[in-house]
Parts: structure tokens; sequence; C-alpha cells
């Protein structure tokens, strides 16, 4: 079975995750999210996930068992709650 990840947030820091998920046989990204849209559909496409439009839809729309919270340190605590929330486990970066 392959752990199926969510991505909230497409930027710089989220680069770093994506090398070693490249690496990874028995996980992948199956999610992203990002406050620019455009961002988010990008890197959703590049890795074959799909793309959200808020960390509610992330949730509640793709089949994860985690989510990488790759967002400025302000906006951690609602992210990981969301994902909390819906049941999943989280990290934060």
């Amino acid at each position: 079975m392959s752990l199926r990840f969510g991505l909230v947030g497409a930027g710089g820091i989220a680069g770093s995750y994506l090398q070693v998920f490249a690496g990874l046989a028995d996980a992948a990204i199956v999610g992203v999210v990002d406050v620019d849209a455009g961002a988010a559909n990008r890197l959703s496409t590049a890795l074959d996930a799909q793309a959200a439009g808020s960390i509610d839809e992330l949730v509640a729309k793709t089949d994860l068992d985690a989510v990488i919270v790759c967002t400025p340190p302000d906006s951690h605590p609602r992210v990981a709650l969301a994902a909390i929330g819906a049941g999943h486990g989280v990290l934060c970066a």
C-alpha cells in the first residue's frame, strides 16, 4: 500500500519535499493546494495529482493519509486543524 499525501503550499519549501518523494516507491503526493491557484494547478499537473482550491476542499475531496504543510508559519494552525479534523496526519515544515 502506498501512502497518499496532500501538499499544502506549492512554493520553495514544497520543492524540498518533491525531491524526497521522487525517490520513494511507497508514498505519493496526490493532492495540492496553494493560495496561488495557478501554482497549485501547475504542480498538480506535474505530479499527476489533484488540485484543490482550499485546505477544506483538499481534505474533503482527496483520498489522503496525511497532509504536509508548506505554508507560512502563521497559517499552520488553521491548516493543521483542518487536516486533523478530517482525520489526517499532519507534518508541518
